[in-house]
């Protein structure tokens, strides 16, 4: 079974790969949150799509590319991050420009932060997962783009409960099927672990 991640923002793709179960003849692709990554998933196809976070909503954003999978499966999903538009972010618009700032003037510290606040374990010396003008680059798209939720209802979307950036609540509000699970925050490896999913 071949799988492709598009993986959360700031997250390392090898801790994202690690998070995912599988069989030992399933493969995994993992693309990162970059300018390319829709280039990249052109290019890719497979029986499941997943995506994660920022990945998820990348895939939100470009509903189109599902159709070269058999199955589609979003881990913290959400059509806006932003807390003002009401599309299941809790994050200000604020806290992102801010971010933003953060990430050109110190980007360990900013990516230090985003981990405290998001409820995320770093595991050894934190070290930055890609350039910092992607990491910049993720949080523009979170500041200037949103999605349509309606795709969400194509997919298998599960959200954590306690998840301190999302929503949950309005999440299935806006998205019926979502699988909410409970005491789980943002962390992949429990949102995945908690929905029984694997490869």
């Amino acid at each position: 079974m071949n799988a492709v991640l598009v993986n959360g923002w700031g997250v390392a793709d090898r801790q994202a790969a690690a998070a995912i179960p599988r069989s030992p003849d399933a493969q995994l692709e993992v693309v990162a949150v970059a300018h390319n990554w829709r280039e990249k998933l052109e290019r890719l196809s497979g029986s499941v799509l997943l995506g994660y976070s920022t990945g998820a909503f990348l895939l939100l954003t470009a509903p189109e590319l599902w159709r070269r999978f058999e199955r589609v499966v979003l881990f913290a999903p959400f059509p806006d991050l932003k807390a003002e538009s009401g599309q299941g972010g809790r994050v200000n618009t604020v806290q992102l420009r801010v971010m933003l700032r953060s990430l050109k003037q110190d980007p360990l510290a900013a990516l230090s932060d985003f981990y405290q606040r998001a409820g995320l374990t770093i595991k050894g010396r934190l070290l930055l997962p890609q350039p910092a003008e992607e990491l910049c680059w993720g949080i523009e798209q979170l500041l200037g783009t949103s999605a349509d939720a309606a795709p969400m209802t194509r997919a298998e979307c599960h959200v954590g409960e306690c998840d301190p950036l999302l929503d949950a609540t309005r999440l299935a509000e806006l998205c019926p099927t979502i699988t909410v699970v409970p005491g789980v925050g943002h962390d992949l490896r429990a949102l995945v672990e908690g929905s029984g999913f694997r490869l």
